[in-house]
């Protein structure tokens, strides 16, 4: 399996210019107006992120951070962690993709991207996945012959959530569930927590399978250890469903 959370980038229209291959936490805790971000910047205590190169598809980064864990409000003492993440700038597309990585931590890592790629910090943002980017991702999975194996909703005048899972990617919700309208419980939803979808698309022998969430974190279950161009495809549906006509 792969995490990922996906940010968006506002300026992913202008030609990029790789201003500088390598920009510290320091750096980024000394730009004006860097108190925007003194939640995230609280978790991670230091760190870099370097330009590792460009891919046919992708600008590729390793960010490395020491940070603090979400631990038990019971311990008496934080500890820190130190690691390396993996940050994707996807040509031809508004999205940046951090890779296995946690919230707070992904949040100071895109913005040492944006300072590379554009000079401050403030380009690439959080992003919300509304019902009706939902709805576009399960038409255009759909229309590929994919299937929805995952649903995470709050309906709209009931208490409660609807959460369903298939056992089998291959079998979606709506054979394992026939007695269930999910176009209608997907419309009637107030909050869309998230979606999974699996689909077997062409020249590629591998199914896959993925989960997104409206804050634009989730998951590929399959292939457990995804290829490039597998990745990628997810990462085009996501385009594709969220920002229509790009």
């Amino acid at each position: 399996m792969r995490d990922f959370i996906i940010f968006l980038n506002i300026k992913h229209e202008k030609e990029l210019v790789i201003r500088t291959k390598e920009v510290s936490v320091e750096e980024l805790r000394a730009y004006p107006g860097s108190s925007n971000l003194s939640r995230e910047l609280g978790v991670v205590i230091g760190g870099k992120l370097t330009y590792l190169g460009e891919h046919p598809s992708y600008n590729a980064f390793k960010y490395e951070a020491t940070y603090y864990p979400r631990i038990s409000r019971l311990a008496r003492e934080r500890v820190t962690i130190s690691a390396e993440f993996t940050l994707w700038q996807i040509k031809r597309s508004p999205l940046v993709v951090a890779f296995d990585i946690p919230r707070a931590v992904a949040r100071v890592g895109v913005a040492l991207v944006s300072m590379v790629l554009y000079g401050n910090p403030f380009a690439i943002r959080p992003i919300n996945i509304t019902r009706e980017d939902f709805a576009r991702l399960w038409k255009i999975v759909r229309d590929r012959q994919g299937k929805l194996v995952r649903i995470h909703v709050k309906r709209r005048g009931i208490s409660g959530k609807v959460e369903l899972t298939t056992p089998n990617p291959r079998i979606g919700l709506e054979e394992e569930y026939p007695n269930i309208d999910f176009g209608k419980l997907l419309e009637s939803a107030s909050i869309v927590h998230s979606l999974g979808f699996s689909l077997l698309p062409p020249a590629v022998e591998r199914l896959i399978s993925f989960r997104v969430t409206r804050w634009g974190g989730g998951q590929i279950y399959s292939p457990p250890e995804p290829l490039d161009h597998e990745v990628l495809i997810v990462m085009d549906l996501l385009r594709e469903a969220i920002f229509p006509g790009l």
